[in-house]
């Protein structure tokens, strides 16, 4: 099959990311999921 060329990927690590505010930082093996929160873990608000 000269017209094909085959590939193995072995992650290391991911990221998820389902909509506004649900972004996920993920293991290969999907055993550590982490919620991303943004800079210093507050999100996108304003400092008070």
């Amino acid at each position: 099959m000269a017209d094909f060329h085959l590939f193995r990927l072995n992650p290391e690590d991911g990221r998820l990311v389902l909509g506004f505010g649900k972004a996920y930082s993920i293991s290969a093996d999907l055993s550590q999921v982490e919620h991303l929160k943004g800079l210093n873990g507050n999100g996108h608000r304003k400092e008070s």
